[in-house]
């Protein structure tokens, strides 16, 4: 078992350690090599080295073989933002032939855009553009991700179109319009119905993190925060 340490590469991440681990684990995973460990050049006497456990003093490859990858991530950091857990990699995708046909495409393609504030649509239909124009994603499998790996968020809007071409000219006008009014025929733009009110189930969850507790910390929330007195 081979022993590193984020760490070493970039300081200790306080409040993201846990993040930071496991970012690396999964480049790791993904650029198929073990990150050198720095500054670690003589291991503690006091632990038995014996039991197979090693420091990477030096960068190692870590190809893909007929058993599955795995990375262990112990972080700790300030504010309760600890991780424990045990990455895999992911099953290993065949490549697809352009050559084969993947099936029937349906006729006309959605892409659904969610965001919290109005301009965010603008900001995200841009950025939509511009990684499918980049990777060319198959159209299809952008518009399956868009409709089920996102929140649902209040600021709406769903492009249609039979190809890519008509699909990024939805997006690019979703990013220039003004408003509902200045889209075109296949873009659709609203926001969502307020959600119900929460204050009758009388629960409010928060999630301050180790150390942050303080005396009075929810009336002040309720002084300053709408939202918490609302729903309290």
């Amino acid at each position: 078992m081979w022993i590193g340490s984020a760490k070493s590469n970039i300081g200790h991440t306080q409040a993201a350690a846990g993040m930071a681990g496991m970012i690396k684990a999964v480049l790791a995973l993904r650029h198929e090599r073990m990150p050198a460990t720095l500054h670690a050049d003589k291991p503690l006497a006091s632990v038995d080295w014996s039991q197979g456990m090693r420091l990477l003093h030096r960068a190692r490859p870590w190809p893909r073989g007929e058993q599955p990858r795995r990375a262990g991530v112990l972080a700790y950091g300030n504010s309760g933002t600890n991780a424990h857990v045990l990455l895999e990699e992911a099953p290993a995708q065949p490549r697809h032939d352009a050559s084969r046909p993947r099936g029937e495409a349906p006729q006309r393609l959605l892409w659904p855009v969610y965001a919290a504030p109005a301009d965010g649509l603008r900001d995200l239909s841009l950025t939509l553009a511009s990684a499918v124009r980049e990777q060319r994603w198959e159209p299809a499998d952008v518009g399956w991700s868009l409709a089920t790996t996102r929140s649902p968020l209040a600021e709406r809007a769903v492009v249609s179109g039979s190809g890519v071409a008509e699909l990024l000219e939805g997006l690019d006008a979703l990013a220039a319009a003004d408003g509902p009014a200045a889209l075109p025929a296949n873009v659709a733009r609203s926001r969502a119905a307020a959600a119900a009110n929460t204050a009758a189930s009388g629960q409010v969850f928060v999630f301050p993190g180790q150390g942050a507790q303080w005396a009075g910390m929810a009336a002040q929330l309720l002084q300053e925060s709408p939202v918490f007195a609302e729903a309290g």
